[in-house]
């Protein structure tokens, strides 16, 4: 049952790792559009939300 509980674990950490990823790329071309709305004027900085990149670590459990 170990070795199965491993290769979940392995699976769900992967699972998070492209789910952040891809919150990442979303929020760098957020990033990137709401710039130009400002350097435009179509809406000031401070009514924009602001959003950070996330780090992604290797959950272990402990046994």
């Amino acid at each position: 049952m170990d070795e199965l509980d491993a290769i979940h674990e392995a699976v769900m950490n992967a699972r998070e790792k492209a789910t952040i990823n891809k919150q990442n790329e979303l929020i760098a071309d957020y990033m990137k559009l709401r710039a130009e709305m400002v350097k435009y004027g179509v809406e000031s900085d401070e009514k924009l939300p602001k959003f950070r990149q996330r780090g992604w670590k290797r959950k272990t459990t402990a046994h």
